[in-house]
């Protein structure tokens, strides 16, 4: 069963690009973030199942988040942490024209031995501080994770921070002052291994800043192949694919 999980940029118009990663990847299931209606049209043709959710508004688009899969979803789960006036959370939201929604997006498919995968779908904040992401975290972990078993989060995690660049993104994101000294990455992943999921994938994700922000994390399944595919097809971000054991 392979997966795939990629930021497809809310600016990334052409869609052929779309149909081209999809026909490199060939994947069973996809979870997309930033996903504009010409990106769900593409999917649509592709996948007969599709789970829909808010993420956030670009000055007046609203962009999504999907689950497409060619297996049948069951106890599909959207999730709104947000509410529909939600005021810029930043300076450089406000400048940006950025209103982040965030919804996050479960759903279960069955698999070869008739056990239940559970899918998570995220993207956490930008336009902020380490401390709020895992705020949202945490609030996925409670909308979604209750349920021990075989589960895969995929997502964009905006695990961007450091402290070399939280001098400079203190005052515009709005940083709190236990946000400064916070190596992000390596936090959100203890986070999740506390959790019991362990990280796919290693390296950069985003090739203009040089920094891994997206990850698919795996609980009690095996991810036979990970890879960072190190072609954007458009996008900002590089898609991620996990072939996972369905098999056990």
């Amino acid at each position: 069963m392979k997966l795939l999980s990629w930021n497809v940029f809310n600016e990334n118009t052409d869609a052929t690009r779309i149909d081209t990663c999809l026909d490199y990847v060939t994947p069973d299931i996809v979870c997309l973030q930033e996903a504009l209606p010409i990106h769900l049209q593409r999917l649509q043709a592709r996948f007969p199942h599709m789970l829909l959710g808010r993420d956030y508004i670009q000055r007046g688009s609203l962009c999504h988040l999907a689950i497409a899969s060619k297996l049948p979803l069951d106890s599909s789960k959207v999730s709104a942490h947000y509410p529909e006036n939600k005021p810029h959370p930043s300076l450089f939201s406000q400048r940006a024209g950025w209103v982040e929604f965030l919804d996050s997006l479960s759903a279960r498919v069955q698999i070869q031995d008739g056990s239940w995968l559970q899918i998570v779908n995220l993207h956490t904040s930008a336009a902020t501080g380490p401390s709020t992401r895992l705020t949202e975290m945490e609030a996925v972990a409670k909308e979604h994770l209750e349920v021990n078993g075989r589960c895969v989060v995929a997502g964009d995690f905006n695990m961007f921070s450091r402290p070399w660049l939280a001098v400079f993104l203190a005052l515009p994101f709005g940083f709190r002052l236990s946000d400064v000294a916070t190596y992000e990455k390596q936090s959100v992943e203890a986070w999740w291994r506390d959790r019991g999921f362990n990280p796919a994938t290693r390296g950069i994700t985003m090739p203009k800043w040089r920094l891994q922000l997206d990850q698919v994390f795996t609980r009690e399944i095996r991810a036979l192949n990970a890879e960072i595919v190190t072609n954007t097809f458009g996008s900002d971000h590089f898609p991620l694919i996990v072939e996972l054991d369905a098999s056990e």
